[in-house]
């Protein structure tokens, strides 16, 4: 049951991220609505997984620990920032608060953002194999080849994706609003989004796993 409660508030968790970054689309009201319940939800996560931070500064450091440690640490960081800049910029939610919301709120607030993107992305990708590692182990060589294949191409387009939205102008501080083109539906832009993050979190995927392979050889 623990598990099962753990696995829908990280999926819900990702769900809600994804739709924040479709502001273009989903407008100002809705975007503040879905930022308060990715941060209550993000909360509860850590709270689920608060046994974390008591073991961290128990036992040995290995490498793969220190970057899962780092990962966590960094989007930690990202989250209290991201939801700091967007109570200072709301105008609807926590309007009653009176906070002008500067031009630098927004700027931190989209760089947190694309961010958030990355650190989400990579969260899961550490975990994939936790999630998938059993179904892979029954599926047969063919499939696997398939599964392989099909990541391989959510990768592709995942590249395609990241490089169309000039998202490492976003992540360098040099730009802060999505174009979206206006033909673009919300169904549309948010799928484009989850490529992104699924092509991240596979490539982190497929990384710890020739690590890990490099290290017992």
């Amino acid at each position: 049951m623990q598990r099962i409660i753990r696995m829908s508030v990280d999926i819900s968790i990702t769900v809600l991220f994804l739709l924040s970054l479709c502001y273009p689309r989903t407008g100002n009201r809705v975007h503040e609505i879905l930022g308060v319940g990715l941060f209550a939800l993000f909360v509860w996560h850590n709270l689920l997984n608060r046994s974390w931070y008591k073991t961290l500064f128990r036992g040995e450091w290995p490498l793969k620990r220190i970057d899962w440690a780092a990962v966590n640490l960094l989007l930690l960081a990202d989250m209290v920032g991201l939801g700091i800049s967007g109570v200072m910029l709301s105008r609807d939610v926590f309007a009653f608060l009176g906070l002008s919301g500067s031009w630098s709120a927004k700027q931190y607030h989209t760089f947190f953002a694309y961010w958030g993107l990355i650190l989400v992305a990579i969260h899961v990708g550490l975990h994939l194999k936790q999630l998938f590692g059993p179904l892979g182990l029954k599926l047969s060589t063919k499939a696997r080849r398939l599964m392989h294949g099909a990541a391989a191409c959510v990768i592709l387009a995942g590249i395609y994706e990241f490089i169309s939205f000039r998202l490492f102008e976003r992540l360098a501080f040099q730009a802060f609003f999505l174009s979206v083109p206006e033909q673009m539906t919300l169904p549309g832009l948010f799928m484009r989004l989850a490529v992104i993050l699924s092509a991240i979190a596979l490539l982190t995927h497929y990384a710890v796993n020739i690590y890990l392979k490099e290290k017992k050889c």
